[in-house]
């Protein structure tokens, strides 16, 4: 495969870096506030929820202009479908009702991602419930989000997925996830990536193996020449729905690696991306604790470092252009310098494709200063990087 690497530092504004003619120019269109708190608060009490306060964890993108929320209500949380013309629920799921199903008491502490998989008309979500042992199972589960009354139902819940901290679906149903350090911690396992295939296993599927922490560094080898001698183990997944391409990105040493196609019998080795080298403007490394793909091939991750969203146009040239949208410029947008518009861990980010030229990116805060942030970004015809925000 051909080595795709990244600018070793981080385009902030136009005169910072002249980029190559492949490389797609990009600016934020507008940013507001997609659903507002009290929004929010009506359509949950509308809905039979009520509620005494409002933060998020977690947004997942719905069919048509829909979204799902995770709302955080002291500790008891709601799943809600929320049309966004109308500002109304579709439906409310609450954290009792999750356990009911899942024949499981307690509290529903999630781990992971947030995923809507438009295939299967299904929510996935990841849970260490009631785990606190190193031989407690976790557990990978859905929500049938097709009719009344979506339930709940356990995928796979093993003490073999501890330490799962993030995951996504492609385009066929397939669940990718990733177990990183506290995989290690916990079972003394390498950090790896691995898949649920339920077409594979009907009735009972399991975690498979993928690629495993060595994997990935062997493939740093192959694709910049120097293998990584620390540790990579797998902190977040993103898969492009436009070719199931799934980004991998490895925390300690920071590296963002692809798997080009995905099979049970026969799945593509790993290839390093080089974000090894990438720096945010302060100097420090990307630290990634999202990872989304919009459809049009831009890469968008969660730095939770430098507190901001970096985004990578996917041009498969040495010198991508790439650019940082700081959350402290999101809150002062929306009027609210204070305020953190931070997301949510792993489930706090999501984007899709608008059109041919623009996406719009939502992050979802577990502060209660705002509701649903929505920024609409323009990526325009190939140029000099162009961030005339930033």
């Amino acid at each position: 495969m051909t080595s795709r690497s990244l600018l070793s530092a981080l385009a902030v504004c136009a005169c910072c870096a002249a980029a190559s003619k492949s490389e797609a120019q990009f600016s934020v269109a507008s940013t507001g506030e997609s659903l507002t708190v009290a929004e929010i608060e009506t359509a949950l009490d509308n809905a039979g929820v009520t509620v005494s306060s409002t933060a998020l964890d977690g947004v997942a993108l719905g069919p048509g202009n829909t979204v799902f929320i995770i709302h955080n209500d002291s500790g008891a949380l709601t799943v809600a479908h929320i049309d966004l013309t109308s500002k109304a629920a579709n439906w409310v799921k609450t954290e009792a009702q999750i356990l009911t199903d899942l024949s499981l008491s307690g509290n529903l502490t999630l781990v992971g991602e947030f995923v809507y998989d438009s295939t299967n008309d299904r929510l996935v979500l990841a849970s260490d419930i009631n785990a606190v042992a190193p031989g407690d199972p976790w557990t990978v589960f859905e929500i049938d989000a097709s009719a009344s009354p979506y339930t709940a139902a356990t995928l796979v819940s093993s003490p073999g997925i501890q330490g799962w901290n993030s995951h996504d679906v492609t385009s066929t149903g397939v669940i990718v996830g990733a177990l990183g350090e506290e995989f290690e911690v916990l079972t003394g396992g390498e950090p790896k990536t691995v898949f649920i295939d339920e077409t594979t296993t009907p009735g009972s599927p399991a975690a498979v193996d993928l690629f495993d922490v060595d994997d990935f560094k062997a493939a740093t080898a192959a694709g910049a020449g120097d293998e990584i001698t620390g540790e990579l183990p797998p902190e977040t997944v993103g898969i492009d729905p436009s070719d199931d391409t799934i980004y991998i990105f490895g925390h300690d040493n920071f590296e963002l690696l692809a798997i080009e196609g995905l099979s049970a019998t026969d799945p593509i080795d790993p290839e390093v991306l080089g974000w090894d080298d990438a720096l945010t403007p302060g100097g420090s490394r990307v630290d990634l604790h999202g990872l989304e793909v919009d459809g049009n091939g831009t890469v968008y991750g969660f730095d939770e470092a430098a507190a901001q969203i970096v985004l990578w146009d996917g041009a498969d040239v040495p010198t991508d252009v790439t650019g940082a949208i700081a959350f402290a410029d999101i809150a002062t947008d929306l009027g609210n310098a204070l305020g953190a518009a931070e997301p949510v861990l792993w489930r706090g980010m999501k984007a899709r494709a608008l059109t041919a030229t623009q996406s719009e990116l939502f992050i979802a805060t577990a502060a209660s200063d705002f509701g649903l942030i929505r920024v609409v970004i323009d990526a325009g015809g190939a140029s000099v990087g162009n961030w005339e925000r930033y």
